[in-house]
């Protein structure tokens, strides 16, 4: 959570209005640089609100979302952290519990991901598969980890030494699938790898 908000700008070049009720809820969408935030909250009514994501530029981009999830209602700290990817045509639904709300960071235009691309991104695990080793012959802005649901397990700014970095995967279920995102700032391109835990 403390990643997340720190990505979070305190100027903005573009602010857009997605809907809103007075009193009731509102979803807005800011933007800096090629970044775009939104930000949904409701009263203190459950409902579902819906978010249109045509203020995006053409193309296809990663999305990290941090929502209310069914139990939110009873536990105010249960939260679901995702990645999907969205475009200029996609249209999304949120339940959102008496109070809740949604967070949604829109990296870089990801059309193009280029799984054929090894020599840029390539993941390497331990025998015990406890660690990762990452490298990359370009900068990694950040780093995300997800199951086959989507779910967000890991997302952060790996360190590197030279163009090798290590990640520590203890804590993910073995024998299970994940899939690694790299985003790479300057290329403006979204790198993935899928990898099973032994």
């Amino acid at each position: 959570m403390i990643e997340f908000i720190s990505r979070i700008p305190t100027a903005w070049a573009e602010t857009i209005p997605l809907s809103a009720e007075v009193g009731k809820h509102i979803a807005i969408a800011k933007r800096k640089g090629d970044e775009w935030f939104v930000g949904v909250m409701t009263n203190n009514e459950a409902r579902q609100v819906e978010i249109d994501f045509s203020f995006l530029p053409p193309g296809d981009y990663l999305a990290e979302v941090i929502r209310d999830d069914e139990t939110t209602g009873a536990n105010a700290k249960a939260i679901t952290r995702e990645i999907i990817s969205v475009n200029d045509q996609s249209k999304i639904s949120y339940a959102l519990a008496a109070g809740g709300g949604a967070a949604i960071y829109i990296s870089n235009n990801i059309t193009g991901t280029a799984e054929e691309s090894s020599r840029q991104f390539s993941i390497f695990l331990n025998a015990e598969g406890t660690m990762m080793t990452i490298q990359s012959d370009g900068i990694i802005d950040m780093l995300y980890i997800v199951d086959l649901s989507g779910k967000l397990l890991f997302s952060g700014r790996p360190q590197f030494e030279g163009s090798w970095s290590q990640l520590d995967i203890s804590a993910l279920d073995a024998e299970k699938i994940y899939i690694v995102y790299g985003v790479f700032k300057e290329q403006k391109k979204v790198f993935s790898r899928k990898f099973v835990k032994p």
